[in-house]
């Protein structure tokens, strides 16, 4: 598995850990639709990028799909098919996620096969054709996403997408606050390396799967439009002081309440 991260930029490891699926349908129906929400979305329209979703690194709230809903404001779908994320802190705040993040085998992967010296705990965002290290920069990079497939995630489900080697090439650009809100710096970055889609391959699993995503690596998902739910959970991790410092520009900020570790 530490051959194919470094090769590769991932490494998919079978049979890691039993699912906390039950959990997330109890997070999910305990949660009102018609409470203040934002449509999950990090494209280019920072209007949808608002309070609700800056304020939310260390809180558990829940954000739709884009097409979840119909012009008249209904979802389209039963809720538990329609919540793209359920984030940012959910490793913090539910006591049921916190263990299952802490485990002793989750460190020693952290600290064995990936090398964290200092491992903080971070929870962060997927987007359409990404890097994590873009959201969660830290210096010099470090960002590890721990996903956990808690269904079997194929091609039909929105699994996994992901071009082998994209980690060598950095980050071109970073997720940033400014002023109230959000932005891209630089502006407009599309790296030419996601631009041909014939370059991503899919990482189906089955359920109870860890893939590790190393933070240059380009990964992605489609959306869920079967009438199969893919329950995931995303852990991201990032070194902490003294190896690595984390800008106060980042996006995703937690002065009250900081990231820990195991």
């Amino acid at each position: 598995a530490e051959e194919q991260f470094d090769e590769n930029g991932y490494a998919v490891l079978p049979g890691f850990v039993a699912t906390l699926k039950g959990r997330i349908e109890h997070l999910i129906k305990e949660f009102e639709a018609t409470e203040e929400f934002t449509i999950f979305s990090t494209k280019e329209q920072p209007t949808k990028t608002n309070k609700y979703f800056l304020d939310s690194g260390d809180k558990i709230r829940f954000f739709f799909e884009e097409n979840a809903f119909t012009a008249e404001g209904e979802l389209k779908q039963e809720k538990k098919l329609s919540i793209n994320k359920i984030a940012h802190a959910l490793h913090d705040e539910d006591p049921e996620f916190s263990k299952f993040s802490r485990k002793p085998e989750m460190e020693k992967v952290a600290r064995e096969l990936i090398g964290f010296q200092n491992p903080l705990l971070i929870q962060s965002i997927p987007a359409s054709a990404a890097k994590d290290s873009t959201f969660l920069y830290t210096e010099p990079l470090s960002c590890v996403a721990f996903w956990f497939a808690f269904e079997e995630a194929t091609r039909d489900n929105g699994c996994l997408w992901v071009i082998p080697g994209s980690h060598k090439h950095g980050i071109k650009r970073r997720f940033v606050r400014e002023g109230d809100g959000v932005t891209f710096k630089p502006p407009k970055g599309d790296d030419p390396e996601w631009a041909d889609p014939t370059q991503f391959v899919p990482v189906e699993v089955p359920a109870g799967t860890l893939v590790l995503m190393h933070g240059s690596l380009v990964h992605m998902s489609y959306e869920n439009k079967s009438d199969q739910s893919r329950q995931a959970y995303t852990l991201h991790i990032v070194e902490g002081p003294p190896h690595a410092t984390y800008p106060a520009d980042n996006w995703l900020q937690r002065p009250a309440n900081p990231p820990r570790g195991f």
